[in-house]
């Protein structure tokens, strides 16, 4: 996901989210991820 880190937060451009949605990087699976339910 298309983002930076300014101090302790994450900023996120919403043209480069939209990008990134419409080019199909959402459906990639991420194996580093934690479901915690």
């Amino acid at each position: 996901m298309p983002a930076y880190k300014v101090g302790k937060l994450w900023k996120f451009k919403l043209s480069e989210v939209d990008d990134w949605i419409r080019s199909g990087g959402a459906a990639e699976t991420d194996k580093n991820t934690n479901d915690a339910e």
